[in-house]
């Protein structure tokens, strides 16, 4: 019982300054890179597949230490010798996360943040044909879209060093673990269909996504 009530004393002490709020906004360059597990012909093989561009987020701390944080990236993914064919196949990714946590030094200069978070990611790669027979049948295009719908659970660390009093520069660690399939969109001719596709999968893989850039901090 002084267990639970020690830390809901503490729970309390780090929400009371929430009135107190710190916000800061900032956005860098992030890249990552991971493997997908491909199962086709009874075989089963990795590929590497690696993402570079843009990371939006949002981190606010009250005066207590209680943190919020949110993220948005987006960018372009390539995947080397992969089930798509041979030779380099690009796509474009995007993601976002929301997460709690706490920030235990919270100076003048220097700000450290570590959040739990959770977050959905999506990648899209695309294929455009011409003239290609399926059953039989001719079809003047084809675009098929193979999409992976992920979800990730995992941890932040965030620290900031403020050159003003309003901006400065921050270092960001997303360290998560992925769970995740995909499906294949295709259009032929104006229709659509969509389908699940097995042979692929993203299951029990660890991202870790480092940024860099600058934050503005209110």
């Amino acid at each position: 019982m002084k267990k639970i009530i020690a830390v809901f004393t503490f729970f309390l002490a780090v929400v009371s300054g929430s009135f107190a709020w710190t916000n800061n906004l900032g956005f860098g360059g992030t890249g990552f890179s991971t493997k997908i597990n491909a199962a086709s012909d009874n075989k089963n093989s990795d590929f590497a597949i690696a993402g570079g561009g843009l990371n939006f987020f949002y981190l606010g701390f009250s005066d207590g230490g209680f943190t919020v944080k949110t993220n948005l990236n987006i960018g372009v993914v390539g995947a080397k010798d992969s089930v798509f064919g041979d030779g380099q196949k690009y796509g474009m990714f995007r993601g976002g996360s929301i997460g709690f946590g706490y920030t235990p030094i919270r100076g003048e200069k220097f700000t450290l943040s570590a959040t739990a978070m959770f977050g959905v990611d999506g990648f899209t790669f695309s294929d455009d044909e011409k003239n290609v027979t399926i059953d039989n049948k001719t079809y003047s295009s084809l675009t098929k879209e193979t999409n992976f719908a992920l979800f990730d659970v995992g941890g932040d660390v965030f620290g900031s060093y403020r050159l003003t009093n309003h901006f400065g520069l921050f270092a960001d660690v997303q360290i998560r673990y992925v769970i995740g399939g995909a499906s294949i969109t295709e259009h032929k001719d104006g229709s659509t269909s969509v389908k699940k596709d097995d042979s692929l999968g993203w299951l029990g893989t660890v991202k870790v996504q480092p940024t860099f850039g600058l934050v503005f901090n209110f």
